[in-house]
């Protein structure tokens, strides 16, 4: 069958937003923190490629119609694993993947409500969808741009890389300090929101049968001057005498913000131990927007540096920039003409 290349992009209806259904997460040890390796996700986009071309209704037999629109629906329905498969097939013995980059990915550009149900999804088909309206993706989708399609481009531009082989090399001790450490800072995070949320329960009920909800009565009733003693209140009538957190509101407040701040405190230290020798090398970063550029005016008509800068910096370890990404495209771009012209 005859392939089409649109000299044009293609009009892009999304009939179905993202939709994450599950979650897979797995410790690859004891000391690493739980990594997202499977999402399982779908969407439906449907594109209009304009008239066919003649040539193509020759090719079909088709001579006699004059205008033949080409439209067809494109289904993603995939699971985006962690790994180098998409992308590299039986190499992986030979590959390393950042354990966060599958969860960064999905979650790129989305609002923290969005970010925190993502968290929550686990290897559930059954239970309730996360549907991406916002984000990277979602704003990828507008043009045709499947996550599968994006999650293959990262993976074969600097996602997965090889890995080092020196014993001696440094990155190899610290890569075993970053996992502890995210090990430690989602303990922590966890510790503290687990925390909160306990003492956002009203625990009068169960505090009264401990014999640990008490009100206050006078000695003799009957003589309103006289001393007040302190009586147990009974489960049944502890009702009305709450809200009462489970533990001392300013103890617990205060044990929250310090796991908190710790938790901070363990994050600053990650930059400093994030950087491969191995990894974005000039060569690979200069390949990544030189080939992000075509693709994105491929299905675009234009370069989409914004949603280019946001998946550059989730593969290089950088801050997005689009304004800097832009110029890297336009030198990647540069240099890519001058061995063309010297190799000519």
């Amino acid at each position: 069958m005859p392939t089409i290349k649109p000299s044009v992009p293609a009009k892009v209806e999304v009939e179905q937003p993202i939709t994450i259904r599950a979650i897979e997460w797995k410790r690859l040890d004891a000391d690493s923190p739980l990594a997202a390796v499977r999402v399982r996700l779908e969407c439906v986009v449907l594109l209009d490629r304009g008239q066919a071309p003649p040539g193509l209704l020759r090719a079909f037999g088709r001579e006699d119609d004059s205008a033949v629109t080409l439209r067809y629906q494109h289904t993603d329905t995939a699971d985006l694993k962690s790994h180098a498969d998409l992308a590299f097939g039986g190499a992986r013995e030979n590959l390393e993947i950042d354990l966060d980059l599958l969860k960064q990915f999905i979650k790129l550009g989305t609002n923290p409500d969005v970010a925190a149900k993502l968290d929550e999804l686990i290897d559930d088909p059954e239970q309730e969808p996360v549907v991406l309206r916002t984000g990277t993706l979602a704003a990828l989708l507008e043009y045709g741009m499947t996550p599968t399609e994006i999650w293959t481009f990262v993976l074969n531009h600097g996602g997965a890389w090889r890995k080092l082989t020196p014993l001696s090399d440094p990155w190899l001790k610290n890569k075993k300090k970053r996992e502890q450490l995210k090990t430690a800072i989602e303990r922590f995070t966890k510790a503290a929101k687990a925390l909160r949320k306990v003492q956002s329960m009203d625990m009068t009920e169960a505090l009264a049968a401990l014999g640990n909800v008490r009100r206050i009565e006078l000695i003799d009733p009957a003589d309103h001057l006289s001393g007040v003693k302190t009586v147990r209140v009974r489960p049944a009538d502890a009702s009305g005498f709450g809200p009462h957190p489970a533990l001392a509101p300013g103890r617990s407040a205060a044990l929250i913000a310090e796991l908190e701040l710790i938790a901070g405190q363990l994050k600053s230290l990650l930059p400093p131990l994030s950087r491969s020798p191995g990894r974005p090398t000039k060569a690979i970063a200069s390949e990544f927007c030189r080939d992000w550029y075509n693709l994105a005016k491929e299905h675009s008509g234009h370069p989409l540096y914004e949603q280019g800068a946001a998946l550059y910096a989730l593969v290089f370890d950088r801050k997005p920039n689009p304004a800097s990404f832009e110029s890297l495209c336009r030198r990647a771009r540069r240099a890519n003409k001058n061995i063309s012209a010297k190799s000519t």
